[in-house]
Order: structure tokens, then C-alpha cells, then sequence
């Protein structure tokens, strides 16, 4: 009896390291599916290609692409996160596209999947709206094979797209985005302060978020600069990339980032440089009540 209640414990302890071992593998490699919407064409295809893995932070690039009717394509980056099993990923930007017409356009998206699994195949599926465009919503299926199982058939023209990507992260106005720092806020109102906390040396950088432009061109001195931003609330992540006009006398171009949601204030010393851009990623939600504001 003993012995075999041991064998049951084990076996029950094999298979819950299994599970939780295979919640947290990595996400990266190509899924491909469909994607839904009134608008949308039968059998629109979707492929994002997550292209790194990081903590619970995935980035990559999404392809958009049918050829029912006429041809069309969309390539987007992404960033998004994971936990365990729900997927979101917010398009950034649209990279390139070919449309029949200038009365078609495309939105960026912004998807929020559930991960499921059997024996040969991974599933990401769930509801994607719009971040910018006026697109209506719909639904996003997506799979991607396990190891040794035939993968899903991507258009050869999407597979090539991919073949032919050779970045190796995010980029960014001819710079490549640094790896990510995560923030935590519980407001989509923020006051994003700006300040040198070295030497003076005329350091000059423009903040972006969501790539839009919110401050620029700004020399950054002791005395610091604000400006009031709002986040996307739909979005999984939103982000901030602090891109260097000019080196200043003394490379790298440094400053301070405050970000305040009005019940704390978090502080991210930044590097950046003609090659590279700092790039923070704000997750939007309830903060718990046993953090302490700081400055």
C-alpha cells in the first residue's frame, strides 16, 4: 500500500513538474493562423513570429496576408508579454504593406490570446482590437507544431519575409531598441520627468511613446522637464523609447526617467546612444497596497 502511494505521489509530482516546466517554455518560433473581422476577407492569415523570449516579455513580428480576392500584406513588430497561460501582444508600427487601393488600410493591433496544447500542436487563441485605424474587432487563431509534428503551412510568400528578417531585436530610427525594463503603473495618467544625473554636458533626447513623439529635442539638465502623458489602456504594453539627438561632450547621452502614476513615483536611469535606444515597457493595473511610493 505504502509502496504504492509512493508511486502515485512521484508519478503526480512528475507529471506537475512537466506541466509547470511546459507552461514556461519559450514561446519563440513562428505561429500562424487566421485572423477574424468584419472587413476582413475570408482565410486572412496571421503569422507572428516571436523572435525573443525574455522573462515574460516576447517581441518579434506579426504578417498580415491574403490572396482570396487580390493580394495584400501588412508587417508589423510587436512587443508583448506572457503569464502563464494568456498571451497579449501590441503591434507597434507598420513596417511595410502592399494594398490593392488607397480606399484599404490597416490598424495596428493589439491581441489578447489563451494558450492550450495537446500531443503535436500549441494553440494561441482569443479577441485582438485596434490601436490605432478604425478597424472592428475580431478573433485570432493561431498554432504552432511541437517538436517532430509537421508545422502549420505558412504562405510561401510570409515564410520568405521571414527567411529574409535578419534583425536581431526592435529597431528604431536606425537604432536597435536595448533590452527592455518593465514598469509597473496603476494609472493611465503619467507626469514623465526628465533630468541629467551626471555632469551637465548638453546630452539632448526625444521621448517617444507608443512612437509618438512627446517630448522633443530636449537638453537635459539638473532642473528636469515634465510632460503629461496618456497611456493606451486597451494595450498589454505600452512604450517609452528615449532616443539620443547627440551624444552631448561626454558619451553616452544619460539622464534620469521618473515616471509618476500619482500614487508612486519609479525612477529608471537611462543609457542611450547613436546605435542604441533605451526602451521601457509600462504594464498598466492595480497596484498592491504593500508598495511604498518612491522617489
Amino acid at each position: 500500500m505504502e509502496s504504492d502511494l509512493c508511486r502515485s505521489n512521484l508519478l503526480f509530482l512528475f507529471l506537475l513538474i512537466g506541466s509547470c516546466s511546459f507552461a514556461q517554455s519559450s514561446y519563440t518560433g513562428s505561429w500562424h493562423g487566421l485572423i477574424t473581422g468584419r472587413g476582413l476577407l475570408n482565410n486572412t492569415q496571421y503569422t507572428v513570429n516571436i523572435k525573443t523570449h525574455e522573462g515574460d516579455v516576447i517581441t518579434g513580428k506579426a504578417y498580415l496576408y491574403n490572396n482570396y480576392l487580390y493580394n495584400f500584406y501588412g508587417i508589423f513588430d510587436f512587443i508583448g508579454t506572457v503569464q502563464q497561460n494568456t498571451c497579449k501582444i501590441t503591434e507597434l508600427r507598420i513596417l511595410s504593406k502592399e494594398m490593392p487601393d488607397e480606399l484599404h488600410g490597416l490598424c495596428t493591433k493589439f491581441c489578447d490570446m489563451t494558450y492550450s496544447a495537446n500531443d503535436t500542436m500549441q494553440y494561441l487563441a482569443g479577441s485582438w482590437d485596434n490601436t490605432s485605424g478604425s478597424c472592428p474587432e475580431g478573433k485570432v487563431f493561431l498554432k504552432k507544431a511541437r517538436t517532430g509534428a509537421k508545422a502549420p503551412d505558412i504562405p510561401p510568400p510570409v515564410l520568405a519575409k521571414i527567411n529574409e528578417d535578419r534583425s536581431t531585436g526592435i529597431s528604431f530610427l536606425q537604432t536597435t531598441l536595448s533590452r527592455p525594463v518593465i514598469i509597473d503603473v496603476s494609472s493611465t495618467q503619467l507626469k514623465l520627468t526628465i533630468r541629467d544625473y551626471l555632469k551637465e554636458d548638453n546630452d539632448t533626447i526625444s521621448v517617444y511613446v507608443n512612437r509618438e513623439p512627446v517630448i522633443v529635442s530636449r537638453k537635459i539638465t539638473k532642473k528636469g522637464y515634465s510632460q503629461n502623458v496618456r497611456l493606451d489602456k486597451l494595450s498589454g504594453l505600452n512604450e517609452i523609447i528615449m532616443y539620443a539627438e547627440n551624444l552631448g561632450t561626454i558619451p553616452p547621452n544619460t539622464c534620469i526617467l521618473v515616471i509618476d502614476d500619482g500614487k508612486r513615483k519609479q525612477a529608471v536611469n537611462i543609457e542611450s546612444t547613436k546605435q542604441t535606444s533605451a526602451a521601457i515597457y509600462l504594464r498598466f493595473g492595480p497596484v498592491s497596497k504593500d508598495i511604498n511610493s518612491k522617489s
